[in-house]
This record gives C-alpha cells, sequence and structure tokens, in this order.
C-alpha cells in the first residue's frame, strides 16, 4: 500500500477556475495552474476538475494575511491541503462544485435555442 509523504514548507493548492491565477507578494510570484489551462512546464495535476499546484506554505500564509478580501478566499473555487493525497481527496470530494464557468451542455439547450444541424463528422450541414 501506498503511504503519502508529507512535504515540509510545502501546501498544494487546488483551482478550479478555468485559468491560471497569479499570487504575488512584491517580486515573488506563485500561479497557480487553472482547471483547463495548467501552469507552462508542468507541476500540476488534474484532479475533480481541481488543478493541484504546490506553493510554499510561508509565501501561501504571507499572500493570504496580505490579501484577506481575496474572493478566492471566501469561495470553493480553491482548496489548500497539506499533502498531495489530502489535495486530490478534497477535489475529488468537491467535484460538484460549480464555478459558473462550465462548457455550455451541447445536449441540453434553452427554450428558443437551436443548435447548428452539423452531420456526423461535425461539419455545418447548409
Amino acid at each position: 500500500m501506498a503511504t503519502s509523504k508529507k512535504t515540509v514548507g510545502t501546501v498544494f493548492i487546488g483551482n478550479k477556475l478555468p485559468n491560471p491565477h497569479e499570487l504575488s507578494i512584491g517580486d515573488v510570484k506563485h500561479v497557480l495552474a487553472g482547471a483547463n489551462a495548467p501552469v507552462p512546464g508542468g507541476g500540476s495535476i488534474l484532479t475533480g476538475e481541481y488543478a493541484i499546484t504546490p506553493v510554499p506554505a510561508e509565501f501561501w500564509e504571507a499572500w493570504k494575511t496580505a490579501n484577506p478580501r481575496d474572493a478566492l478566499l471566501n469561495s470553493d473555487f480553491i482548496f489548500v491541503a497539506k499533502d498531495m493525497s489530502g489535495a486530490r481527496s478534497q477535489a475529488t470530494d468537491q467535484a460538484e462544485v460549480l464555478t459558473g464557468r462550465e462548457p455550455m451542455s451541447s445536449v441540453n439547450f434553452e427554450q428558443g435555442v437551436t443548435p447548428i444541424p452539423r452531420d456526423k463528422n461535425g461539419n455545418v450541414i447548409a
């Protein structure tokens, strides 16, 4: 059975928003990967539609203190875990959280919206 190691000095931040989000304090910056746009160069894992990015714990605490009114801190769009196992578990538990930025369904159209007719290859039928 695999065990999960805690990484000293690192927290794992899950971000459900589609785009990356930059956290900065002075000249120090860390980019949280977005669920649809991973950070260039890797460093993130997608679980439960959350991109999980490791960030130094000291930086995270300083950023939270400097930005107490940031909307991210008061939403379920991001979360912080002490280890990757906890991050994956929380991402799975919160998989049903909606951000309002999900793609529109191509199956369930609202009343009055007519889909563009397409053939089996996806080409528009004139």
